[in-house]
């Protein structure tokens, strides 16, 4: 099994201020949370890029970006998005993740996120690129929809049948612990994001403008709050820091 989608759904995907964008603003701030004082230099690469988001954001924080998917839908939109970032459009491969071309060591960041790693039965071998082709200084960020705590079932912009077959497989797969260890990697930290339910955080968002970089502070803030209030509350999306394990 392998999901794809529509070359709309790119389009719908990049959508600002909804319940999807509360998700992904949300996902973000665990990410930043994970990379507080990591150094930001090198070349990174995003697996799975979809519209470029992680590609922009690696490469705000300094890296050199690059990104990977699958689809050709993706590869033209990412290569849009990024284009206006100042990243190379050729940054943007259309590449299977399962046997990337780059060599080992490569990248001082990898990502994987919006649990793209529950797209395909063959994640087992994505996981073990992702670990091949980061440094041994690196960091892998890697993110999966945890299926036992589903307060908005997944993203709203999927189609139900993807939503059910991402569900089946995030089940499948689990805690990614086991997953990631067996692949060569040692998880460093991990962090859950959107510990409340949806509502709530567009009762908060209801009178803040249309503004994803508001969106995302005020939401995080918010967060933030509760996991400090809340610090072994489980969340939507579980969000893994990982290093290379070195034997």
């Amino acid at each position: 099994m392998k999901i794809s989608y529509p070359e709309l759904w790119y389009q719908e995907y990049e959508t600002v201020c909804s319940v999807d964008g509360v998700k992904k603003a949300l996902e973000f701030a665990a990410f930043e949370d994970l990379l507080a004082g990591f150094p930001c230099h090198g070349d990174s690469l995003d697996i799975g890029t979809a519209t470029g988001r992680y590609m922009r954001a690696a490469a705000e924080l300094g890296f050199i970006a690059y990104g990977v998917d699958t689809s050709e839908y993706a590869v033209r939109a990412s290569r849009e998005h990024v284009k206006r970032r100042g990243v190379p459009v050729e940054h943007v491969q259309q590449m299977d993740s399962n046997a990337m071309t780059f060599e080992d060591d490569r990248f001082r960041l990898v990502t994987c996120m919006m649990s793209t790693i529950s797209h395909s039965r063959g994640y087992p071998a994505t996981l073990r690129e992702a670990a091949r082709v980061l440094a041994p200084d690196g960091a892998f960020v890697v993110s999966i929809w945890q299926p036992q705590i589903r307060y908005g079932g997944f993203l709203s912009v999927n189609s139900l049948e993807v939503n059910e077959q991402l569900y089946d497989l995030c089940k499948e797969i689990g805690s990614l612990d086991k997953r990631l260890a067996e692949s060569g990697l040692e998880v460093e930290r991990k962090l859950d994001a959107i510990l409340e339910d949806e509502g709530a955080y567009l009762d908060l968002l209801r009178n803040i403008p249309d503004n994803e970089a508001l969106w995302g502070e005020t939401a995080a803030s918010f967060e933030r709050a509760l996991r400090y209030e809340y610090p072994h509350a489980i969340g939507e999306i579980g969000v893994y820091l990982c290093r290379k394990a070195l034997h």
